[in-house]
């Protein structure tokens, strides 16, 4: 019989809870089925987050919802500057509810065979987090600095730009 590893937990949605009491983290149970809504805090301020598990127990999807409303005037800058930065996305990607103002970040994780990991719940957050961190200052300066959303997204990328570029440039 094999050995059940250490950081896996079995059944997503009892694993989630689990996880979430475990690092104190304050939750509410939401009426759509496997979904909690709960605080994590960030980097640059604390989000909402909504985190399901899907019906069949196979993804795991988190999103966090950014502490602002876009007003009407901004939207369609803010449209553009997201559709930029989703643009170099291979996972997740940002959801912007255009008519409302709202925008919130999403990523989602497979489960492989229905028993989540605690580094799956641990990247998932955390990325999300980090991702909405990284993009809400270059969405900030679109909305109220005039900032073009190119401009903005080379900002906000420019630490990733010379992570690169110190690696690449390294003496052999």
């Amino acid at each position: 019989m094999a050995k059940k590893s250490k950081s896996e937990l079995p059944y997503p949605y009892p694993a989630l809870l689990k996880y979430l009491r475990k690092r104190t983290i304050t939750y509410t149970e939401e009426s759509y089925p496997k979904t909690v809504s709960c605080c994590i805090r960030g980097e640059l301020c604390t989000y909402d987050f909504i985190i399901a598990i899907s019906e069949d127990d196979s993804i795991v999807r988190v999103r966090s919802v950014l502490p602002l409303r876009v007003p009407e005037t901004h939207r369609s800058v803010v449209a553009e500057y997201l559709s930029r930065v989703n643009d170099g996305f291979y996972v997740g990607g940002f959801q912007y509810q255009f008519d409302e103002g709202n925008i919130g970040y999403t990523i989602g994780h497979i489960i492989p065979f229905g028993k989540i990991d605690r580094d799956i719940l641990d990247w998932t957050i955390t990325q999300c987090a980090a991702i909405s961190d990284k993009y809400l200052p270059g969405l900030c300066q679109v909305m109220y600095a005039g900032t073009t959303p190119a401009e903005a997204i080379f900002f906000a990328e420019a630490d990733d730009l010379a992570c690169s570029e110190s690696s690449t440039n390294q003496p052999e």
